[in-house]
């Protein structure tokens, strides 16, 4: 069986042996082929990419001569064709490890909630598992990939409850793609935060190909920077924790007949607290279910938690949201259960009743580190041992406003 890897390295194999491709401009020209399977390339377009400095034409060319005669000697449907002065490599993408894992994180887009984390999970091991280093075939649109199967891995399993076999896995593979000598808290990193270590300014550029030509003093100051993001300088207050910042916010409703509603009421409340959605998961129907991410409109929320850890929360911002409260209150009329995070804000709802809470850090830290108790109206006060429940001591706090009589 003929296959090619860009996932890493860059890999030729028939029946799992190394073909050889040892020549640097080879493989610089067949990665940037790979890149751009079927479609028609100039050898400098698709090398230069993954080499340093200029290649003369001359030598593009005669590696483009070698890789002929290699494809043709391999089995399975792969062939370079020149066009003019352009190549174009005929091949099934079936046997590119990009196209298994593009198709695998479609696959698990398709499925219900309870089955993606395996498939996900099969994709992200077709990676070598080892750290992202300059060998590694370089490209936005890989590192792209990594990430969105990488993130959408952790929030199918966040959603579904973390095993502590696939947080151990999810932990490692996250740590894995990004390169030495980067280091963070990554035994508390959730799909959000990395989400936010992906989308750093810094980063991408230094991932996505400036690896290779920055000397190691450069790579370290490089990730120094980036990991002031993420941790306060020594001696500042701990109160900012993250490089996130952004506040939590999830709805579950027992039907999703109101979900319109109440999901409008939600970010009239944010806005209200000056807070916009940043981020959100696609819903979970039969039931429904929904996390989104908000944060201060125009800049980043100092004060807002993320699934890592929770920030002590503002409150001129805590407060303002509880005087709104009533939209999402009267939104929720129609719903049998419920449960409504908006930050330290907590609505539940079961029979035929409504408590509104205000979440002290360490329970909006629980709530993190149990998100299945986001859709589990009949078990979350007792978890986070709001009240007397199941005496239950429903309420809605003064000064709400909103509320239909």
């Amino acid at each position: 069986m003929l296959e090619f890897k860009v996932l890493g390295p860059l890999r030729v194999l028939v029946d799992n042996v190394d073909v050889p491709v040892d020549d640097p401009v080879d493989r610089a020209l067949l990665a940037g082929l790979l890149l751009n399977p079927n479609h028609a390339v100039s050898p400098a377009e698709a090398a230069t990419q993954h080499l340093p400095g200029t290649t003369p034409v001359h030598s593009l060319v005669e590696s483009a001569d070698r890789l002929r005669r290699l494809l043709e000697e391999l089995p399975g449907p792969a062939r370079l064709v020149r066009a003019e002065n352009r190549y174009l490599l005929r091949i099934d993408n079936a046997l590119i490890d990009r196209t298994r894992a593009e198709n695998l994180l479609g696959e698990a887009r398709r499925q219900p909630l309870r089955h993606r984390s395996e498939i996900l999970r099969r994709a992200n091991r077709l990676w070598p598992a080892r750290r992202l280093d300059a060998r590694f075939v370089q490209s936005p649109d890989l590192f792209d990939l990594r990430k969105r199967v990488l993130v959408a891995w952790g929030k199918a399993e966040q959603a579904t409850g973390f095993s502590v076999e696939a947080h151990g896995e999810w932990i490692v593979a996250v740590k894995n793609s990004f390169p030495e000598p980067f280091e963070t808290d990554w035994e508390n990193l959730d799909p959000g935060a990395a989400q936010t270590l992906y989308d750093s300014l810094v980063f991408i550029p230094w991932a996505n190909g400036q690896i290779s030509g920055a000397e190691p003093p450069d790579r370290e100051a490089l990730a120094r920077r980036l990991l002031a993001v993420f941790q306060p300088p020594p001696g500042e207050s701990g109160e900012v924790l993250t490089g996130t910042d952004t506040m939590p916010v999830s709805m579950y409703l027992s039907d999703e007949g109101a979900h319109t509603a109440v999901e409008s009421a939600v970010e009239s409340v944010l806005a209200k607290a000056g807070l916009s959605v940043v981020n959100r998961d696609d819903p979970v129907f039969g039931s429904w279910f929904r996390r989104v991410r908000a944060s201060e409109i125009g800049t980043m929320a100092a004060h807002a938690a993320d699934s890592r850890l929770v920030l002590a929360h503002d409150a001129q911002v805590t407060s303002t949201m509880m005087r709104h409260i009533g939209e999402v209150l009267t939104a929720l009329q129609t719903t049998k259960e419920a449960v409504v995070r908006i930050g330290a804000v907590l609505i539940v709802k079961f029979d035929d009743q409504l408590a509104v809470h205000q979440l002290t850090a360490a329970q909006q830290l629980q709530l993190d580190h149990d998100p299945q108790l986001a859709m589990a109206p009949h078990q979350i006060l007792t978890a986070l041992r709001i009240g007397d429940h199941p005496g239950w001591n429903g309420h809605r706090p003064e000064g709400i406003s909103g509320v239909s009589p």
